[in-house]
């Protein structure tokens, strides 16, 4: 593939990391931080060997635990934007092609 041609596909990762980013805020962080937290709280519940106290140090683990489910929300969303704006790059390019203006076109085949 010749290096003009990957610029579809260039453009195509970075509006599908966009788009990605996009529906993280949209419709992640929140979903993100609630079972993150909720994530955290079960496994402090696990370790502790029964109901969690509110103590500074469980409620900082918690939020550490909604942080953490928040940004692998982030990653999630943001990589798999990418990639499927790297496939629909991908696609387009080989559908249409991207010749410029003037530019005969050549069969791989011929001399």
């Amino acid at each position: 593939m010749k290096e003009d041609n990957k610029d579809m596909m260039k453009a195509g990762t970075k509006i599908g990391a966009v788009a990605g980013m996009i529906l993280f805020v949209a419709f992640g962080l929140v979903p993100g931080a609630y079972l993150g937290s909720y994530a955290a709280l079960a496994v402090l519940a696990a370790l502790t060997g029964g109901p969690v106290e509110p103590t500074l140090i469980m409620r900082a683990l918690i939020v550490v635990g909604a942080l953490v489910g928040v940004g692998v929300s982030a990653v999630i969303g943001i990589v798999g934007g990418a990639i499927g704006g790297t496939a629909l790059g991908y696609t387009a390019e080989a559908l249409f092609g991207h010749k410029k203006a003037g530019e005969p076109i050549k069969e791989e085949g011929a001399r």
